[in-house]
């Protein structure tokens, strides 16, 4: 028997023909929902008493997640005791099925070899034979890891999960019959003209049989399902309970592909990392038995969604071969080179960013709902831009799942855009070099000094040769001092060994921009009424595109001045834009702030 932490207790000869009765969470017709440490419940099973393990354990993610994940570099010890008792209860020919995505080494655009090293030890260390490795390709993923992908753009976006398939023999049961495909269109053209069998130039020998019509084709391992649940039962079931849904669930048909080609209605089915029970919804459905074993119990509590229904309730329609959105198109790679050989390569490899142009307010939109998606809305994407479709009607921009948004955006001062071009001629590319020190550096300006009638080309190699010559001399923490330009000018900031770097100014006094917030936020809650009489939850999000003066609670305050009674009509919530490092906003949500501060009373 092995116990959660790993360690060998004592050997059991215990046999048993189905696993024993354990105080179960929740009960159906077919299955279980048990709360507890899986290497605990699964040692009182049975050996040898389990069809097919189908599971996503907890992937070894930098980031820390609610549902409990171990850093790559522990992983592999850490599965030892699961893989123990997988391999132990397991038939003969039983599977075990794995879904696991990669994970990036901190702070570098490598890739981690945790998953790959996991493999190899429950091969070499526990005896399960690699019967297959498949690939779960998610068309809607998003350009993530962003840093690498969007920013620096030096790596492509990582939208592939391994996932092993693994057996105690080298026989496990299995059919790829139960998961045909359709034909290609190619394959329907080639049955229907006929083939004549000949050797390829590939010395492949293609006989006759390639030509007859077995109505479906093997599919390949690679498995396409986008994973875009956002309005789903168990989503609902969820939100209408209070409860938290487990934010890394897989779409049902995964765990659906492989039940169906590895085991046979009444086999036993177990997912020992159970999240929201996904797996125990498929097999409720298929005429599967089932057990699910998830250690929190806020995630049990809200799995009690899936079993809310009839199973049949739960299947999605049947899918028609011919519905052209029942396929996904992969272009070809040199679909866009043209002979276009593109801008130059970084000669650092993406070591330090370049400098990028302004957000564009499509940019900013996507990047929001980007946010959204990792806070808890994991499939939300924009559906549709009705303001670039209806141009005339001045329509909203986006509207992604549940949300209608509508995008402004705000400038602190009652002339930014020109002061802003001002500080630009001052900055030139000096973020550059504030990237290539080995210390981190904050330079800030009195607002009023970058003015009119200085001469910016002096300004700008007098700050960059201090910045080379005289900041690597100064002592970590706050500073200040005078630039010898014509006239002199105070900077100030600090210099750290916490990754902040960049430029900024202080805030100039301005007691316009709560009228400015009043008239521009009316104009955009009359387009947001009719989507919010729809149902949908409107969203106006409020951009400060300053390069540098990023007064948020200024924002706030003004907003509070401008409506000091409900939130402006036809808007349910209020975002806030922060996009003083346009290939890095930041969004925080103003909404409840602002009611607070109309609840509470005056000081």
């Amino acid at each position: 028997q092995w116990t959660s932490n790993g360690l060998h207790c004592r050997e059991r000869n215990v046999v048993k023909e189905t696993p024993p009765e354990v105080e179960p969470f929740h009960k159906t017709r077919l299955g279980q929902i048990i709360q507890g440490d899986s290497v605990e419940v699964l040692a009182t099973y049975a050996d040898s008493s389990v069809d097919l393990i189908m599971t996503s354990p907890p992937f070894g993610l930098v980031r820390k997640k609610d549902y409990g994940n171990v850093e790559a570099n522990q992983y592999v010890e850490w599965f030892k005791p699961f893989a123990a008792e997988f391999h132990r209860v397991l038939k003969d020919r039983g599977s075990l099925v794995i879904d696991i995505g990669g994970s990036w080494n901190k702070g570098y655009p490598t890739r981690s070899l945790y998953h790959f090293k996991l493999l190899i030890v429950l091969c070499e260390e526990f005896g399960f034979h690699l019967a297959q490795d498949f690939y779960w390709w998610n068309p809607s993923k998003l350009p993530t890891p962003a840093e690498w992908v969007t920013v620096r753009q030096v790596r492509v976006k990582d939208a592939v999960n391994t996932v092993w398939w693994l057996s105690k023999t080298p026989w496990p049961k299995a059919s790829n019959r139960q998961v045909l495909q359709p034909y290609s269109q190619s394959m329907q053209e080639l049955l229907a003209k006929g083939y004549k069998a000949k050797k390829r130039p590939s010395g492949h020998d293609i006989s006759e049989k390639f030509s007859v019509d077995n109505g479906a084709a093997i599919p390949p391992n690679l498995i396409a399902i986008p994973n875009t649940e956002s309005n789903s039962f168990y989503l609902r079931y969820c939100e209408e309970r209070g409860f938290k849904p487990h934010p890394a669930r897989y779409p049902a048909e995964l765990p659906e592909y492989f039940i169906r080609m590895l085991t046979e209605p009444g086999d036993l089915v177990v997912d020992p990392f159970a999240g929201s029970c996904v797996t125990g919804e498929v097999c409720e459905r298929t005429e599967r038995r089932w057990n699910c074993i998830e250690v929190l119990p806020t995630y049990c509590e809200a799995a009690l969604g899936r079993f809310a229904r009839e199973p049949q309730k739960t299947a999605k329609p049947v899918a028609d071969p011919n519905n052209s959105s029942n396929y996904y198109r992969v272009p070809r790679p040199g679909t866009l080179w043209n002979g276009d050989h593109g801008e130059p390569l970084s000669e650092d490899g993406g070591r330090h960013r370049r400098l990028k142009p302004k957000a564009k307010d499509r940019d900013v939109i996507i990047a929001f709902v980007e946010h959204l998606h990792n806070q808890g809305f994991p499939c939300l994407e924009v559906e549709r831009w009705p303001g670039e479709q209806n141009r005339q009607t001045k329509d909203i921009d986006a509207v992604a799942g549940p949300f209608a948004i509508e995008h402004t955006s705000i400038d602190s001062v009652a002339h930014q855009r020109r002061d802003n071009d001002r500080f630009s001629r001052v900055i030139g590319d000096l973020r550059e070099t504030l990237e290539g020190l080995d210390y981190s550096l904050t330079v800030g300006f009195v607002y009023e000094e970058i003015s009119k009638g200085r001469n910016w080309n002096e300004l700008r190699q007098t700050l960059k040769q201090w910045i080379c010559e005289e900041a690597p001399g100064l002592d970590y923490g706050e500073y200040r001092t005078k630039l010898q330009t014509h006239p002199p000018i105070t900077i100030f900031g600090a210099k750290t060994t916490n990754f902040i770097r960049g430029f900024f100014r202080t805030a100039p006094s301005d007691n316009t921009l709560s009228l400015r917030i009043r008239e521009k936020f009316d104009e955009k809650g009359l387009k947001l009424k009719d989507y919010q009489t729809q149902g949908k939850t409107t969203v106006l999000l409020v951009e400060n595109d300053d390069i540098a003066l990023m007064n948020e609670q200024a924002m706030l305050d003004a907003i509070h001045a401008a409506y000091p009674g409900l939130l402006p009509n036809g808007v349910n919530r209020i975002w806030y834009a922060d996009t003083s490092e346009p290939s890095r906003p930041r969004f925080s949500d103003f909404t409840d702030e602002i009611v607070a501060l109309r609840l509470s009373p005056p000081v």
